[in-house]
């Protein structure tokens, strides 16, 4: 999915369709990528393997990117911001567990399933609305949707 996917109905979620709040776009980036790093997490905690990258790791690399732990025990160490093998080898195959880039432009890629684009806008929306500290009274809904979206998503 492109990060625009989601422009037009996020604005409709935060009530700013006019751009009277938030009139620049490039401003709600901010609250999407928030969106992907909370989906990222939370699909990791559930142990979704969408989340798990396989790589050839060779000893004194950094860590690559979006690296958070490994899924499995490997002969690897992680040393400050890079990885180390632990036996006299060239490299180790090994997955590990990834949060999934930001975007810098909305016409970036999102690298979720189309079927998490309402979860990534309602979280985005939830972080806009509160930032902007507009009335949240429907915070704890929005919130309830937000976890049954999810749920929805997961299942396909």
């Amino acid at each position: 999915m492109i990060g625009s996917d989601l422009l037009p109905e996020l604005r409709v979620r935060i009530r700013d369709e006019g751009k009277i709040t938030i009139g620049d776009d490039n401003l709600l980036l901010i609250y999407v990528n928030e969106a992907i790093s909370w989906l990222s997490n939370q699909l990791i905690s559930f142990k979704d393997p969408i989340m798990i990258t396989q790589a050839t790791i060779t000893s004194d690399i950094t860590l690559p990117t979006g690296f958070v732990k490994f899924v499995g025990q490997y002969p690897i160490i992680r040393t400050g911001t890079g990885l180390t093998l632990l036996l006299d080898l060239d490299s180790v195959t090994a997955k590990y567990w990834t949060v999934k880039s930001p975007i810098n432009v909305w016409s970036g890629t999102i690298d979720f399933p189309d079927q998490y684009k309402n979860v990534l806008t309602q979280y985005a929306a939830i972080a806009a609305i509160n930032k902007i500290g507009k009335p949240i009274d429907q915070d704890s809904v929005m919130l309830k949707q937000l976890n049954d979206m999810l749920t929805q998503a997961r299942q396909g």
